[in-house]
């Protein structure tokens, strides 16, 4: 059995994950389907910024989804850069999500199948369940809290909706990347100048 080496602070392996990098381009073309170039171009980055490592979550590439010629296409390419490929991430796909979980088990087999053929060491995901009554409860009621702040402020009623997650959509390509085609950003993030209030909590009661 070969020995681990010990690691020091030189060589500790520093990670990052591709959360931080568009998972759609200004053109709408998502960076699973992205050509090598930008592919190249990730990776890139993330060796200049001193990472050696990386997780690819699932919302930008889908190792499983991947042909083996684009497989060996992101191994040969994080390798070009010294940038290990550490562990894939499952997103929206809980093996405990009511009505989805023999579905959602079978893509997570898959994900894990494609991770070991990288050479992956990790594979991780989310156990999302719906919403139990006692959150429902006090989602509901910081709402209401809320919309009353409102009102009296001269405001109409409040329009947030509670409810359990549908189906996720990615929204279409002209919704994608809106800051980089806006760098203005957002309209309205001034504020209503109403500030939430949660309630007081007695020392040593649970909130």
């Amino acid at each position: 059995m070969t020995a681990t080496p010990e690691l020091t602070a030189d060589t500790w392996p520093i990670a990052t994950c591709m959360h931080g990098f568009a998972s759609v381009a200004a053109d709408g073309t998502r960076l699973h389907d992205a050509p090598p170039e930008r592919w190249d171009e990730v990776f890139r980055q993330v060796a200049r910024l001193g990472f050696d490592a990386i997780e690819i979550a699932d919302s930008h590439i889908r190792p499983s989804d991947l042909t083996p010629t684009r497989r060996a296409e992101l191994q040969s390419i994080a390798d070009s850069h010294g940038v290990r490929l550490l562990s894939v991430h499952v997103q929206r796909q809980s093996v405990i999500e009511p009505g989805r979980g023999e579905q959602n088990l079978a893509y997570a087999h898959q994900a894990i199948d494609a991770a070991a053929e990288l050479g992956m060491q990790v594979f991780s995901t989310g156990l999302h369940q719906p919403f139990n009554e006692a959150q429902r409860k006090a989602a509901e009621a910081s709402r209401e809290r809320y919309g009353e702040a409102l009102r009296k402020a001269g405001y109409g009623e409040i329009t947030t909706e509670i409810l359990d997650a549908p189906d996720f959509y990615y929204a279409e390509a002209y919704h994608q990347q809106y800051l980089h085609k806006n760098p203005g950003g957002y309209c309205g993030l001034g504020g209503c100048g109403v500030s939430y209030a949660p309630p007081e909590v007695a020392v040593g009661q649970e909130p």
